[in-house]
């Protein structure tokens, strides 16, 4: 785990030492978690060695990008389930949102569609007091590519949707619940995305209590029928 660590604090690490880095790092926070974790918390360069792989999730090979997202996703659920020594893992999780933040003024599809994914694991595994402040910021900042024809993004968007609803059903029902009924109607008005569109709404269904949406009955059934 030390020259993976090495590695990936470096500058300009040669692409092989990168993927092999971030490959191990997640392997092993997965596999070996309470082991890994501590140690890799324990170190004083944590936040550097999080920057450096922040980095990664912007890298020009897909699968590096892909492989230090699924890093950030082990380490946000680790964060989430455990206590740490130097900083609480509240404080942690909003230094992770910290980097979504300074980058949320980026159009660029491989930063847009990173960040959306960074945002669905917080809000996912985070306790939902960590983020309440900021979950409309986040809600918006989702929401605003849903029209993105970028494939990846779309998808990220909608599979986006319920884990936003599930944070604060109330907050999602006042403020982008109608946003969101029209752009799952018109998403599942195209074969590509009508399975998975009504898969989220199912889900969005259940999450929200029925006397939130009586309003919105005949929009759903327009969407189902």
């Amino acid at each position: 785990m030390d020259f993976a660590v090495k590695w990936i604090s470096v500058s300009n690490p040669r692409e092989i030492k990168k993927f092999a880095s971030i490959l191990v790092l997640k392997e092993l926070l997965h596999e070996a978690p309470v082991i890994t974790f501590t140690k890799i918390f324990a170190i004083e360069s944590a936040l550097q060695m999080f920057n450096s792989i922040w980095n990664l999730i912007r890298d020009k090979k897909e699968y590096i990008r892909q492989e230090a997202l699924m890093f950030f996703k082990e380490a946000i659920k680790q964060i989430s389930q455990r206590e740490l020594r130097n900083l609480s893992k509240e404080s942690w999780l909003v230094k992770i949102y910290s980097l979504v933040r300074q980058t949320m003024k980026e159009k660029s599809e491989i930063v847009v569609h990173g960040n959306i994914m960074i945002l669905h694991w917080l809000l996912r595994y985070s306790s939902r007091e960590t983020f309440i402040h900021y979950l409309v910021e986040i809600s918006e900042y989702v929401l605003n590519f849903r029209k993105s024809l970028n494939i990846k993004i779309k998808k990220s968007v909608i599979e986006s949707l319920p884990v936003i609803a599930k944070y604060n059903p109330g907050i999602f029902v006042a403020e982008h619940l109608d946003m969101t009924l029209n752009f799952l109607m018109n998403s599942a008005q195209k074969k590509e995305w009508r399975k998975v569109s009504y898969k989220v709404l199912s889900n969005l269904l259940s999450l929200i209590h029925r006397s939130l949406l009586q309003k919105y009955a005949k929009l759903i059934l327009k969407i189902l029928l």
